[in-house]
């Protein structure tokens, strides 16, 4: 659409929609590994291969959700940089279905994902979205993806590189 076309990228909403995958309340499957609720940390969010008290693999948007795409690149890095540096951060409200294990986020599913976008150097054009989605993205949101990771690299760092030096003081 022409509005679209006239907006500068950097006001374009980033999608991150694919970053937790969604479920219905009452989806089978799960894990019979189940990991406590208690404390949610950054090394809660890392794939299991990095925390072995990794939850990322059971989390999920209930389908009745609204898709992660309405925060665009400024207010993905607000929220890092908030988080960084320990400031107030609303509650991310989760509820844990105990027959399957799942933890469906029910609020803050956009904070959430803006900070496993972070430390998946994800923002809708990597790995976990392309597997999410199964075919090639347009070129709008590779570029789009890419200059999001600029300004967050650029603005406070890249996560990996962070956690060599010495991590979130």
């Amino acid at each position: 659409d022409i509005e679209s076309k006239n907006k500068p990228k950097s006001m374009s909403k980033v999608n991150l929609d694919a970053l937790i995958p969604r479920a219905d309340f009452i989806s089978p499957g799960g894990d019979s590994n189940k990991q406590s609720l208690r404390g949610l940390n950054l090394s809660r969010l890392l794939d299991r291969k990095q925390s072995t008290a990794s939850i990322y693999h059971l989390l999920r948007k209930p389908d009745f959700q609204r898709e992660t795409n309405e925060w665009d690149m400024k207010r993905i890095g607000d929220l890092i940089e908030s988080f960084m540096n320990k400031d107030f951060i609303p509650s991310i409200i989760l509820w844990e279905n105990s027959d399957t294990g799942h933890i469906f986020v029910i609020d803050g599913a956009h904070r959430l994902s803006a900070l496993l976008a972070f430390i998946n150097d994800d923002y809708g054009d990597k790995g976990i979205t392309t597997t999410y989605y199964g075919y090639e993205l347009s070129p709008d949101d590779v570029a789009l993806a890419k200059e999001t990771r600029d300004y967050i690299e650029n603005r406070i760092g890249n996560f990996k590189k962070i956690m060599k030096a010495g991590g979130v003081k």
